[in-house]
């Protein structure tokens, strides 16, 4: 099905790239902007000069219907009488006397109206995470199914919506426990809340740009990959992999320029290279810098660069990717964890979430917040329990020194199926390419917490792991995992309880 998937994705770019060319052979028609939608679209309209790629809020102007709606998915569906909710968003308030998560099928639809501007740009919609099941539609046609609450995804809306013209998103939820990927268990001792929980974005690239590391769905790539192979006190290497994608129809001269800045915006160190890309190609460019006297990042010492990649086709800025990077070395040894070569006495705690009445959905202040009173009250060690987190998490772990023990979705269950372990695989994946620049990952749990898996899942999430982020000097992807000890670079410690009355191991 993957595979499926992966040749659709790319038979599409083609096509893209070929209207792109095609269209290249007409005049262009003046942008015009709907009266009715001009405040709206002030937000959604690109210049032509220099392609600088524009993020869009999607969090606001959603309506909401708890329960299933015959229909919904259809553009012309009306709801009109749906409550108006804005993202990060849960299927209920939370308290002492509501304190059961809703667990079943809700519906979510958004209007939005793209510039005839943007036309000829690339549209990717991303949700940072929704509890379980998503099935996105545009204008009343299926355009992706995801599975998993804990990993976003990306949607390529490029040449499927009308340009000024209203279009319609609807996302139907469906939070109920599913067997057929994890966690899986129909009945944890967390909540699982519900609803579009993540935050959700546009993004408006040139033709001509870096690709997303979700959206590319290439191991070990896709995206900027950050490495530091050498790290010393008096200089480090950084490598820097970025991958650019040609849309535009015919082949560029293109030419990436990697600067690593430093709090103050100085320059660091630079490097550019200049390659063809032909129509409808992607190329990986490699760039390795050296860094004097570097601020290496510590949970004391949190110091964090800027990395920045940009796109130029014959000398015009065609895209551009600030990446919050710390540059760091860490071992785990017999004694303990070794950060810059100092070993690293460290006080931690598992963390969900969640918080008071809007369980998963925390807004991206609530999570620094707690991040940071996380660290204030003595903590400097974090396991993303049980499940991958958003995104603000680790931007704050970064900023505020926290090291993080990041977990695949686990909790005392597993599925011996091919739909579960698959699924499984494939979130970890996803998390390792969203979430590989953070500084603040000290090591991958790539186990299922406190569940019976076989030794085969094991090998096999470790191999993913090492495949996903390989070895380049002293940067690694440490592994961690309970049972099947042999599997990991880490054991992590368990208590086993009594098997006669669940048979499943307890972490500690």
């Amino acid at each position: 099905m993957l595979n499926k998937l992966r040749r659709k994705r790319h038979e599409k770019k083609k096509i893209i790239a070929a209207m792109m060319s095609a269209a290249m052979l007409f005049s262009v028609v003046t942008p015009y902007l709907p009266a009715q939608a001009e405040e709206r679209n002030a937000v959604l309209q690109e210049t032509d000069a220099e392609a600088e790629r524009e993020t869009i809020n999607f969090n606001t102007d959603w309506h909401y219907y708890k329960v299933d709606a015959a229909g919904a998915d259809q553009a012309a569906f009306s709801d009109a009488g749906w409550v108006y909710v804005n993202l990060p968003h849960s299927t209920d308030f939370y308290d002492a006397d509501n304190k059961d998560a809703y667990l079943g099928i809700s519906w979510y639809r958004k209007d939005f109206t793209p510039d005839p501007s943007l036309e000829g740009k690339e549209l990717l919609l991303t949700f940072e995470a929704a509890m379980q099941k998503a099935e996105v539609y545009l204008n009343g046609e299926k355009i992706m199914t995801h599975e998993g609450g804990y990993s976003p995804f990306v949607i390529d809306l490029t040449g499927l919506v009308n340009y000024g013209e209203t279009n319609v998103i609807a996302v139907k939820i469906d939070s109920s426990p599913n067997t057929n990927f994890a966690p899986g268990k129909t009945n944890p001792d967390f909540q699982y809340w519900g609803g579009i929980y993540g935050e959700a974005y546009l993004t408006v690239k040139d033709p001509v740009h870096i690709t997303d590391a979700v959206e590319a769905d290439t191991t070990a790539g896709g995206g900027v990959f950050i490495t530091a192979p050498e790290v010393g006190t008096e200089s480090a290497v950084v490598k820097v992999k970025t991958q650019v994608e040609n849309l535009s129809g015919e082949e560029q001269n293109v030419t990436l320029r990697t600067e690593i800045l430093n709090e103050d915006g100085t320059e660091a160190a630079s490097q550019e290279s200049t390659e063809e890309i032909g129509s409808a190609e992607a190329s990986d460019f490699t760039h390795v810098l050296t860094v004097d006297d570097p601020r290496l990042w510590s949970t004391y010492t949190p110091e964090l660069y800027t990395v920045r990649t940009t796109v130029y086709v014959d000398g015009v800025k065609k895209d551009s990717v600030d990446t919050t990077y710390g540059i760091r070395k860490v071992e785990w040894k017999r004694d303990g964890l070794y950060v810059n070569d100092v070993l690293t006495k460290v006080n931690g705690a598992n963390l969900h979430s969640e918080t008071y009445m809007v369980g998963n959905a925390m807004t991206e202040s609530a999570i620094y917040a707690e991040v940071k009173q996380f660290k204030e009250n003595g903590f400097d060690f974090v396991r993303m329990s049980h499940y991958p987190h958003v995104q603000a998490f680790y931007d704050a772990c970064d900023k505020y020194g926290v090291m993080v023990l990041e977990c695949a979705s686990g909790w005392q269950y597993f599925n011996n199926t091919d739909a579960f372990k698959n699924s499984t695989y494939e979130e970890l994946r996803t998390t390792i390419r969203s979430h590989r620049n953070h500084p603040s990952i000290m090591a991958w749990e790539t186990s299922l917490n406190e569940s019976n898996y076989n030794a085969a899942l094991a090998k096999e999430m470790n191999r993913i792991a090492k495949e996903e982020y390989p070895t380049d000097g002293v940067s690694y992807a440490w592994t961690a995992g309970c049972i099947q000890w042999d599997a990991w670079d880490i054991g992590l410690g368990i208590l086993l309880i009594s098997s006669a009355a669940s048979g499943i191991p307890r972490s500690i």
